[in-house]
């Protein structure tokens, strides 16, 4: 990308917008801000440049992060170390267990 694009494109008239998502926008302690969102399985993130363009505005760097699930259920209250521990966990990578409905293959009863 560090290549200057010559390519022009436009959106012709009457082009309808299809939202993809919401971004917050969040401002570090030191003042810093950016800008941030989640689609699909992705978490974005805006960040300014410190740079302009050519006709004067100012450029952001778009980011991506995927975004990992994460066990939520809460470990017996009795035992601090593992609550602190286990919230963060992430879920074990095991496939989910086949689907069983208790009807028959053929539900005409022709095997």
């Amino acid at each position: 990308m560090n290549k200057k694009s010559t390519a022009h494109y436009r959106t012709p008239p009457g082009q309808p917008m299809r939202p993809l998502g919401v971004m917050f926008e969040r401002t570090a302690p030191d003042g810093r801000r950016h800008f941030f969102g989640f689609v699909g399985g992705l978490k974005l993130l805006l960040f300014p440049t410190g740079e302009r363009s050519s006709g004067g505005d100012p450029k952001w760097s778009l980011h991506s992060q995927s975004l990992h699930p994460v066990d939520t259920r809460q470990p017996p209250a009795d035992d601090p170390a593992r609550v602190a521990a286990d919230r963060f966990r992430p879920f074990p990578a095991e496939p989910p267990a086949p689907f069983v409905s208790g009807l028959p293959d053929d539900p005409r009863g022709d095997e």
